[in-house]
């Protein structure tokens, strides 16, 4: 730890002074070239610095995948090798290529490993930020003013000491996490967006993830909701989510992401208001019904609700301010390549190892792309979507088509009766 620690620190004061890196662009092979004044001058030019390119690719590719021992031990050594060329060819220090090649071994420590645990965007987060500001209760001049906005305004700029505390706390001390959560956004951006087209709402709403999960398709609040919308178990089996032992699709950016935005819409059908279907989709819309029945009023920011949920709108519209504009509050969008994927139709029990093996690659591949099954197989007598990586899904489908279901599964799921011997169920399973 102390070795990359000192690598990392090398690169940054070396570097510290070297100006912009140079403009890139991702062509259809999903390369990433430089774009150079001069066109003699590139990567292609020098075998190492293609080397180093081509490894970082492969780092970056362990991580997607979730090989996350190789990832790191990839990382390391990438970085030593590095930092060893450096030391051997400091004539090179000022050459674009090796500027952008420094960038993107940096970008490598801001990656970390999604967990199940709780993590600041999720409940703990409103505690983490009351521990450095108080929390503005009453803004009268502003809450007047707000309401007369109508609801177009949603997506517009609000000067409002609620939006500005949390402002200060994502720009100053959540702003690792709030880095961290920019990246994941950017790997799972393209079908988020899509599905946010497709179902009518304004691509804006990607932001509702962040302040919710952080875009950790694991996380799990200790109200016991889950996934990167954060849905309890009731809520997302009413909008068709498949909750059991074997699967929990809470956690599956795809079946999540369409069930997250059925809910908004739903709620917004309610109240034709989008600050109160956010508010509802934080605390429930019975309990924003029974508010506004009290209250005679349908003004979100008039409303006396839940703590937590009188935080919530101002939180989305804050880390919304900031995704419009990073530089203006001193954050940089990463270059990062999505994850992206085929899906293969599995009906029965299938062992993953042995879609894995159908795709070609590690049954790791397969678990990381698909967070949403439970156990070591899909389950039985369901149809289910199955992510493989991008170009792998045909043959993928091909193969399994040609395995006989007896063989498609190397263990079963037994409940042992009153009376049942091992004979009477080894004869059941043949």
């Amino acid at each position: 730890m102390l070795k990359r620690t000192l690598v990392t620190l090398t690169l940054i004061l070396v570097f510290w002074g070297c100006g912009s890196t140079p403009s890139r662009r991702t062509p259809a092979n999903g390369q990433i070239q430089a774009v150079d004044s001069d066109p003699k001058s590139t990567a292609s030019d020098n075998p190492s610095l293609l080397s180093f390119n081509v490894r970082l690719d492969s780092v970056v590719t362990l991580f997607q995948f979730g090989n996350i021992p190789n990832f790191f031990a990839a990382r390391d050594s990438l970085q030593r090798d590095f930092a060893a060329y450096l030391a051997n060819n400091p004539n090179t220090v000022s050459d674009p290529d090796v500027v952008w090649i420094v960038h993107k071994i940096q970008l490598l420590d801001t990656m970390i490993v999604s967990s199940p645990k709780l993590h600041p965007y999720m409940s703990e987060m409103d505690s983490l930020a009351l521990m450095y500001g108080s929390w503005p209760e009453s803004d009268s001049l502003t809450e007047a003013f707000l309401s007369g906005l109508s609801e177009d305004t949603l997506f517009q700029d609000i000067n409002n000491k609620k939006v500005d505390f949390w402002l200060r706390y994502f720009t100053g001390p959540g702003r690792r996490h709030f880095e961290k959560s920019l990246y994941r956004k950017e790997l799972h951006r393209p079908v988020i967006e899509r599905i946010l087209a497709e179902q009518g709402l304004p691509k804006e709403f990607i932001m509702l993830a962040l302040i919710e999960s952080g875009f950790n398709l694991k996380a799990k609040s200790r109200a016991k909701a889950v996934g990167p919308w954060q849905f309890m178990r009731g809520t997302a089996r009413i909008y068709g989510l498949r909750v059991n032992w074997w699967l929990d699709e809470r956690c599956d950016i795809v079946a999540s992401t369409y069930a997250a935005t059925n809910y908004l819409n739903d709620l917004y059908n309610i109240w034709d208001s989008w600050f109160l279907a956010m508010a509802s989709y934080n605390c429930g819309e019975y309990r924003v019904a029974r508010a506004i029945s009290r209250q005679k009023t349908e003004n979100f920011w008039n409303l006396k609700l839940p703590k937590q949920t009188q935080r919530y709108v101002p939180k989305f519209l804050a880390a919304l301010y900031i995704s419009r504009d990073p530089e203006k509050y001193g954050f940089t969008i990463p270059r990062v390549e999505p994850v992206e994927f085929d899906q293969v139709v599995v009906k029965d029990a299938t062992d993953l190892k042995l879609i894995a093996k159908c795709a070609g690659v590690s049954i790791e591949t397969i678990q990381a792309l698909n967070p949403a099954l439970l156990r070591w197989a899909t389950p039985p007598k369901t149809e289910l979507f199955v992510k493989v990586p991008k170009w792998l899904g045909e043959d993928c489908q091909q193969a399994l088509a040609d395995i006989p279901p007896e063989k498609r599964v190397t263990w079963r799921r037994h409940t042992i009766r009153k009376g049942e011997t091992l004979s009477q169920i080894s004869s059941k399973y043949g």
